[in-house]
């Protein structure tokens, strides 16, 4: 049985810094889901995606859903998890004791603390959006083409 892995792909090449990515995330994940709706609310959503200097290139962070999720491994209260194979890492907040070791943990710096320190902030791969046939927020909104939703098949 063939398990297929999904992520965002990065070319770092084509990324101009103009954080797109960011507001279509912080977008996708409000709760009125339009900006209109957030500036009549006054909502302040977070991105789950950021966009750094590194090297003098831009580079779009963001979860990288790894095979073998540090992640995961580090976090004693089992908050991050899949729910399957080949599943997004995800985590419940329910679970987590923001105890940071996830953090920590990632090699990437794709994970980080809510402004107000709730939850854990993390890319889910709009897994919302993908239930309805559309690409992650950030792979849609970017004007360049810098990031892809791309498909590991493992058999």
């Amino acid at each position: 049985m063939a398990i297929n892995r999904k992520f965002i792909k990065v070319y770092s090449e084509k990324c101009t810094a103009c954080k797109t990515c960011e507001i279509e995330c912080a977008i996708a994940h409000s709760n009125g889901g339009s900006l209109e709706e957030i500036i009549a609310t006054g909502e302040q959503p977070e991105y789950r995606i950021r966009v750094v200097v590194k090297k003098n290139k831009n580079v779009p962070v963001n979860c990288r859903m790894c095979v073998k999720a540090a992640c995961i491994e580090a976090c004693p209260t089992n908050a991050m998890r899949r729910l399957s194979d080949g599943a997004p890492v995800l985590v419940d907040d329910k679970l987590c004791d923001l105890c940071g070791a996830c953090i920590e943990a990632c090699p990437f710096d794709a994970l980080w603390l809510s402004k107000d320190e709730k939850n854990i902030i993390k890319c889910d791969l709009c897994i919302r959006r993908q239930a309805k046939k559309l690409e992650p927020a950030c792979v849609a909104g970017c004007p360049t083409n810098a990031l892809e939703l791309h498909t590991v098949e493992k058999k």
